[in-house]
């Protein structure tokens, strides 16, 4: 294979390729290095190559006609027209499944650039590729260059002494390559695993796969979606990320957000210094804002029946328990995603996508949801928010000091919950006054607050004024508030649902629930809702009530 290098500086690329594997793969004539040296070219007598750019800047650009005629000799070295590729912080990132597909692409011209870049009309016209080898500014694309001989010269046939060489390597199945060990057997107190030694080499084998495993999910968790692993080896993946790489943060300067991989759960919300997300104690409720997919609450006897079968369903659902990856991301949003896998068709027999979507704006956050069905049936399904904020929010204040403003509402009462935990819409209770609930714990004695058809309310201190407002588009056909009772958990859950759960006046048919959703093969559904926080008087501030 034939690479032809034209750059500014073209000692730069041979000088970091002459010795190891490449070193060799040249004198055993498996790949040559013909380098151009662009200022041989240029028609300026003072040999210059660069200028500056039009409509003003800092740098200095490299003008066209060096690098065209530069090219012009390339080719009829070449005898051909070789693929130019430009190394260059605008192309993608250079991978190594680019280095096989490069290796298997014939002979490949270099471009170099240097100074701020070359002339836009280079890469519009001979250009074919730019590439990118990382997101930081080096001097010039010398030693780019450097890298790409060398990722897809290993790839070819003799350079490396067998193809199971680069086959077990880092990057070559999506994972990190394996720990490796060579003699002493021990050395300053440091053994070599015990595994290594034994001679059986399926257990070997079976070793080096989790080290790889354990390895990429501690340095590498973003290539997860790139790995083709077992259930079991995923669990082990995930187990192993650190949990810094597990949370992302998303802001707009006002309001920052902070959201985990599992479960695509909130896990903090915080508006000048204060932490209005509940941040989860076993003592009372571990969670902090799980999502409910795609059942909400409890099910009758633990299963859906779904076309004359049992399922078994957890209650709230298996999304928040599901690996979430990222679809895509920004300084202020980041949407995050499942898709169904053998292991959900067991207990919800459908084929679907979800999609989570956060979003910072002027200090409000916006939760949207989005159900695909991408199989060949229609699905059914129910969904949910379940956020808890802490109550209370100020140093001094108390649980009682709150109290909730509930949205239009046609309907006051809520209904009460039997023995067996059933949702009795017969018997309802009112336990507002004028549409405002004043916090207490006896509140919660019998389980949630479930409203139909209320779908905005305010949790607000008396106090202070802190808060938080929660807004819900009309999608949502519940607003349920819940804390853990009996004790004296410091939250309150705002739950925006879409459906309901399990009614003392209904079946285990899935399909004829309250609230239940279908969509058609191919159908898809969004919904929002609004988290928007309240920051109230500042802290010793008096009111016209204490003064």
């Amino acid at each position: 294979m034939k690479f032809y290098v034209m750059s500014l500086f073209p000692k730069l690329v041979t000088g970091a390729l002459d010795d190891s594997i490449i070193g060799r793969a040249l004198s055993k004539k498996i790949i040559s290095i013909e380098t151009f040296n662009i200022r041989d070219y240029t028609a300026d007598k003072h040999r210059r190559t660069d200028d500056y750019p039009y409509g003003g800047g800092l740098g200095m650009i490299m003008q066209a006609q060096p690098v065209f005629d530069c090219y012009t000799e390339v080719c009829r070295r070449a005898g051909k027209r070789p693929k130019l590729i430009y190394m260059s912080p605008h192309g993608k990132p250079f991978t190594q499944k680019k280095a096989h597909e490069l290796s298997k692409g014939g002979d490949i011209a270099i471009l170099c650039g240097h100074y701020e870049g070359v002339d836009r009309r280079i890469i519009d016209t001979i250009v074919d590729e730019e590439i990118s080898v990382g997101d930081y500014i080096l001097s010039g694309g010398e030693l780019p260059a450097a890298v790409l001989i060398d990722a897809v010269s290993r790839l070819l046939d003799g350079t490396l002494k067998t193809s199971e060489s680069y086959m077990e390597e880092s990057f070559e199945h999506g994972l990190l390559e394996y720990p490796q060990y060579t003699r002493p057997e021990e050395y300053e107190g440091m053994r070599v695993p015990e595994v290594l030694l034994s001679g059986n080499q399926g257990e070997i084998d079976r070793w080096r796969r989790r080290e790889s495993i354990i390895l990429t999910a501690k340095s590498r968790p973003d290539l997860i979606s790139k790995c083709e692993l077992t259930a079991a080896e995923k669990r082990l993946f995930m187990k192993n990320i650190p949990e810094e790489s597990n949370i992302y943060t998303i802001t707009d300067g006002k309001l920052t957000v902070r959201v985990k991989r599992l479960g695509a759960e909130l896990c903090s919300v915080v508006k000048s210094g204060v932490e209005y997300l509940w941040q989860g104690d076993e003592r009372y409720w571990k969670e902090q804002a799980p999502i409910l997919f795609p059942t909400v609450a409890r099910s009758r006897n633990g299963v859906l029946r779904i076309e004359g079968k049992d399922y078994p369903m957890a209650s709230h659902g298996f999304a928040k328990k599901m690996e979430f990856s990222v679809q895509a991301q920004s300084e202020n949003s980041i949407t995050l995603k499942i898709e169904d896998t053998p292991e959900t068709r067991e207990i919800y027999p459908f084929s679907f996508r979800f999609l989570m979507t956060y979003t910072v704006e002027n200090g409000e956050l916006t939760v949207i949801s989005r159900v695909e069905n991408i199989g060949d049936n229609k699905m059914w399904f129910t969904y949910g928010g379940h956020p808890g904020f802490n109550v209370p929010l100020r140093i001094g204040e108390s649980f009682e000091d709150y109290e909730i403003e509930l949205g239009e509402c046609a309907d006051p009462t809520v209904p009460a919950m039997t023995e067996d935990m059933f949702i009795d819409f017969s018997n309802r209770r009112r336990v507002d006054e004028d549409g405002v609930i004043s916090l207490n714990r006896e509140l919660f004695s019998n389980d949630a607050l479930i409203y139909e058809k209320v779908r905005s309310c305010t949790l607000r201190s008396r106090v202070s004024g802190c808060g938080v407002r929660v807004e819900a588009d009309e999608s949502f056909n519940y607003l349920a508030f819940w804390t853990r009772y009996p004790g004296e958990a410091p939250y309150v859950c705002i739950e925006p649902w879409i459906g309901i759960g399990k009614c003392a006046d209904e079946g285990t048919l899935f399909r004829k629930r309250r609230g239940v959703l279908s969509l058609k093969p191919g159908g898809d559904f969004s919904c929002k809702y609004k988290i928007i926080p309240i920051a109230g008087k500042k802290p010793g501030r008096k009111t016209e009530a204490n003064k």
